[in-house]
């Protein structure tokens, strides 16, 4: 019997796992498009600092969404 449940814990938590990571892709997929988006729209000037150079840009791209999945998950584990 209590194999039968913990083979169905198995079974839920894999499916709930398996969506919150699509969840979780989509959105960060979402919040880079649109922080890429906001980039391409600045003025000239705002490359020319060196805070703001390629690499710099590049490397917010990809640590921004992540840092927000995981005050994300912080928060719902609260």
């Amino acid at each position: 019997m209590f194999f039968i449940v913990a083979l169905g814990n198995l079974l839920v938590f894999a499916i709930v796992g398996w969506v919150s990571n699509i969840v979780a892709q989509h959105v960060a997929r979402v919040y880079r498009r649109e922080m890429f988006d906001l980039i391409l729209k600045q003025d000239m000037a705002f490359f020319d600092d060196e805070a703001h150079a390629s690499g710099a840009l590049a490397s917010k791209l990809s640590s921004y969404p992540n840092n927000m999945r995981e005050v994300r998950s912080f928060l719902n584990s609260m």
